[in-house]
């Protein structure tokens, strides 16, 4: 079995004040509706759990009634931090799942085809995450701003979502970050604290994180064009 946690917490700071960005529209739907129906209809998942504010679950619900998402298990209550929602998830998701998929709600151009490619990837190899190449030159620089270094590329990867990996390993992963407080910034680095290898399945860069309005213009143009209105 095959579950995905979709993560829909988040503060929305840089959308604007007293914005909840993911219940903005684009292409006349709210951009968590996008990430819900791209599980909705990916053949490779079973379930989903969504992970939600204790203020936002009604919404929530009432958002997964009116576009039809039948693979809804349940909207759970997150925690502090990113990580604290995550494991929330693990703890709500269906006992024998063997396979979990991390997803971040923001990330509203997700498709069923990049599902079903980590899915793959994590039942090879245990653990597998989106990525895009980098194509910026890329500079380190000192706090004063001043160039330090050009770094080479070619081995660098835009990390994206749905992070994916075997249930008993990513559980296996996150008990010490819950019991230490240890705080990592995607689930890929949990996993690569137990030294296990993480695979990158790769992705289109217009997997992104919708995080500021010139995201949300650029996700309008990507969906419509998808839906087929431009």
């Amino acid at each position: 079995m095959t579950s995905a946690i979709i993560l829909a917490g988040g503060s929305s700071r840089r959308m604007g004040e007293g914005v909840d960005k993911l219940m903005i529209r684009a292409a006349g739907l709210p951009l968590l509706a996008h990430a819900l129906l791209a599980f909705e209809h990916c053949p490779d998942v079973d379930e989903i759990v969504l992970v939600s504010r204790e203020d936002r679950k009604a919404i929530c619900q009432e958002l997964a009634r009116e576009h039809r998402i039948a693979k809804l298990a349940c909207v759970t209550t997150g925690g502090v931090e990113r990580q604290d929602s995550v494991w929330c998830g693990l703890q709500a998701m269906a006992k024998n799942s063997d396979i979990v998929l991390i997803h971040d709600g923001a990330r509203s151009l997700v498709t069923p085809d990049i599902i079903s490619r980590c899915v793959a990837a994590a039942r090879k190899d245990g653990a597998a995450i989106p990525a895009s190449r980098v194509k910026d030159t890329i500079k380190r620089a000192a706090p004063d701003l001043r160039i330090e270094a050009t770094v080479d590329r070619s081995q660098l990867w835009a990390a994206q979502t749905p992070q994916t990996f075997r249930t008993d390993l990513i559980r296996r992963a996150y008990e010490p970050l819950v019991r230490e407080r240890v705080i990592v910034t995607d689930d890929a680095a949990a996993v690569e604290r137990l030294g296990h290898p993480v695979t990158l399945v790769e992705c289109d860069p217009l997997n992104l994180k919708i995080t500021t309005p010139e995201d949300l213009l650029l996700a309008e143009i990507v969906l419509s064009k998808r839906n087929g209105k431009c």
